[in-house]
């Protein structure tokens, strides 16, 4: 599950990597033929690390909410969407 996990945020971030080379400026004045500058290493790198900070919170989240209210088969489910479980016991 972890490795899915830390797939989807690596897979995001390359998401984010892609979208942001393709982003041109108000003010250039190249055609829309004419291909983006190329993203150096050092900016891939940065571009990758913010996607995988910002990208990682919301995959875990997911993940969460899946083993949680999705997959009825799993040892961690509690409850679909939109209902109440009960304990019949109080965990201390």
């Amino acid at each position: 599950m972890k490795s899915k996990v830390i797939t989807s945020a690596a897979l995001a971030a390359i998401a984010l990597i892609f979208t942001s080379c393709g982003e041109k400026t108000a003010n250039t004045t190249e055609s829309a033929d004419t291909p983006a500058e190329a993203v150096t290493p050092a900016e891939a790198r940065e571009i990758a690390e913010e996607g995988f900070i910002y990208a990682l919170p919301l995959v875990m989240n997911y993940a969460i909410m899946n083993e949680h209210a999705v997959d009825t088969g799993g040892s961690q489910f509690k409850a679909p969407f939109n209902q109440i479980k009960n304990e019949p016991r109080v965990y201390t």
